[in-house]
């Protein structure tokens, strides 16, 4: 779209530079990260803002990361706690098992009625 909007777009450092200095200005400078911009003014004295609205350390996409991370992690602790919870389990009905067969093998328990009125009479 050549010839549609030739002009540059001037940052918002730029536009409080311009809101405070006006023609006094020489030359921008934006910084190579883009964070700050500096006005060079007539008198030689320099000055910087940011072209930040807000500083925040952390973006929108940073906060929600984080939060489905904490989610994620609630979650795995929970699966690993039924985990914890169904294999103790597991492991007791089995050994509660093991324990009446060895009982029925060894003639300690009776295997059917007839042996158990034997032994009652």
């Amino acid at each position: 779209m050549k010839g549609w909007d030739t002009r540059r777009r001037s940052s918002l450092g730029e536009d409080i530079l311009l809101a405070r200095h006006g023609t006094r200005i020489r030359e921008f400078v934006v910084e190579s990260d883009g964070a700050v911009t500096s006005a060079l003014l007539d008198d030689a004295t320099i000055d910087a803002v940011s072209n930040l609205l807000v500083r925040t350390e952390r973006t929108p996409l940073d906060h929600l990361v984080l939060l489905s991370s904490h989610r994620l992690d609630s979650v795995r602790r929970i699966e690993r706690a039924e985990i914890r919870f169904w294999g103790w389990t597991a492991a007791v009905f089995l050994a509660c098992l093991v324990l009446v067969v060895v009982l029925l093998v060894a003639g300690v328990l009776p295997t059917n009625t007839a042996s158990a009125a034997a032994m009652t009479s």
